[in-house]
């Protein structure tokens, strides 16, 4: 789990990386900073494809080698990014870091159930996840400060031994993992037409576009409209990828044992949290509280809705996490594209009161959806892709 676990986390930074960087990325390739913020978007884009077609046509190779080949790529993908002579280049190796992404959470998000007891699936999955919390938390304060004292090329050549030192120790870390039968082009579609499978994809897809529509512009938001200062704007992106370490284990152990509970409780919070930002933010602790509350939320949605997807499709449980990695990569993007319109339209506020409405929208998918009883990891193994 730990080399897995170090394997997501290399891949989150190397995702975050030009968010720290955009101002010196726009510099030094001569481009505006919305531009730049191409290179944010385009492997969240190719990521939400990647996703879903990877899931569907690897479904016999072993997961050891595949998730070998999605590291080697990320190390290409950072390395050919300090190289890139121009803007054109470098969204090409961003491209490829969204192919890396999409393969590896296709398959990451199901491995707890294939190496560890179904008792500990649930803890096991938000280990795995953790590298997204940690990644965001370190991340994107590592990398601005790096970016200060640091070509962004070099912080790209730094990124990339990081990356190659994960593929490393899963190569060493890792059990062969052989395929158990698998997705298919086929299946997934038929998969689709499953009533808790798509409640799930609903649900993911809602929330998750809400979450950052309103994400997306937190630094606009306090800077602008409730006139933080910068030091204490570190401090709050701070806490809340803080509070998303500690969700993402809270959620995990939750799911795991109560997943409506988690579901519903998830949503139902993430809703509150962002209304918060409009209602309590005006109080001296409010934004610290109310920031805190809402890393804590976000940490806990993907590993609660990695379980929901395994309670949704108990039978296909690598084929429903590829179609749950292919939503929430697909929702990141429409997110940050759909909230740069509300923003556009009615201030950073309205993106807030937008996020929260279609958390709401998801909290009431959650209290419709239907959690299956869970199979055994044998049961799963022997009709993976047979039943569907």
């Amino acid at each position: 789990m730990i080399a897995i676990s170090i394997g997501s986390l290399a891949l989150v930074i190397s995702e975050l990386l030009p968010v720290g960087m955009i101002s010196e990325i726009s510099a030094g390739m001569g481009v505006s900073e919305g531009i730049a913020g191409l290179t944010v978007a385009m492997p969240a884009i190719v990521a939400a494809v990647a996703a879903f077609v990877l899931g569907a046509t690897t479904g016999r190779v072993d997961r050891k080698h595949l998730l070998l080949a999605y590291g080697a790529l990320f190390v290409v993908s950072n390395a050919l990014s300090a190289l890139a002579p121009d803007f054109a280049v470098l969204l090409i190796a961003r491209g490829l870091l969204g192919v890396s992404i999409g393969g590896f959470w296709s398959q990451a998000g199901g491995l707890a159930t294939r190496i560890t007891h179904e008792r500990s699936v649930g803890r096991a999955t938000a280990f795995i996840f953790s590298g997204i919390s940690i990644g965001s938390v370190v991340g994107v304060p590592t990398i601005q400060f790096l970016a200060t004292v640091l070509d962004w090329r070099l912080v790209f050549w730094l990124a990339t031994a990081f990356a190659a030192a994960a593929v490393v120790g899963q190569a060493v870390a890792l059990p062969s993992i052989p395929a158990v039968g698998g997705a298919s082009l086929a299946t997934l579609p038929r998969l689709l037409r499953r009533g808790p499978v798509v409640l799930l994809v609903l649900g993911a897809l809602t929330a998750w576009i809400g979450q950052y529509a309103a994400y997306t512009f937190i630094t606009p938001y306090y800077a602008e409209t409730l006139q933080t200062p910068q030091a204490l704007m570190t401090t709050l992106l701070v806490l809340y990828g803080v509070g998303g370490i500690v969700g993402n284990f809270l959620g995990g152990a939750l799911a795991a044992r109560r997943i409506r509970v988690a579901v519903v409780g998830t949503l139902g919070a993430l809703t509150l949290a962002l209304a918060a930002t409009q209602i309590l933010t005006e109080a001296p602790a409010g934004p610290v509280v109310v920031t805190t509350v809402w890393g804590l939320v976000v940490g806990a949605g993907p590993v609660t809705m990695q379980n929901w997807a395994f309670r949704a499709a108990p039978d296909a449980r690598e084929a429903v996490s590829a179609i749950l990695a292919s939503v929430l990569q697909a929702a990141i993007a429409i997110g940050s594209a759909v909230g740069g319109v509300v923003v556009d339209l009615g201030g950073t506020g309205a993106a807030m009161w937008f996020g929260a409405a279609l958390a709401l929208s998801a909290t009431a998918i959650g209290l419709f959806a239907r959690f299956p009883k869970k199979t055994t990891s044998a049961a799963v193994g022997s009709r993976a892709g047979s039943s569907i």
